[in-house]
């Protein structure tokens, strides 16, 4: 997928749910999938900011990442 649409950053797989299920958001809309989730961690692994959103749909849009970074940044 990272190929495919040329992302410059990590994608993570995650078919068995996992990583969805520890960080909560796997089958909040109780759909048995994963919510559409953006979480911003930092270097220690300790997550800064999140959006888990309430429907299928529900995503965070790019102006919400780039206030909630620059926000983090100005720390």
């Amino acid at each position: 997928m990272k190929d495919r649409v040329g992302a410059e950053f990590p994608i993570l797989a995650d078919p068995g749910a996992a990583v969805a299920k520890a960080y909560g958001v796997f089958d909040v809309l109780q759909d048995g999938l994963a919510a559409p989730a953006a979480f911003i961690i930092d270097k220690e692994r300790n997550i800064q900011w999140s959006y888990v959103g309430s429907r299928v749909n529900d995503r965070a849009k790019a102006p919400q990442l780039l206030t909630a970074l620059g926000e983090l940044e100005g720390r």
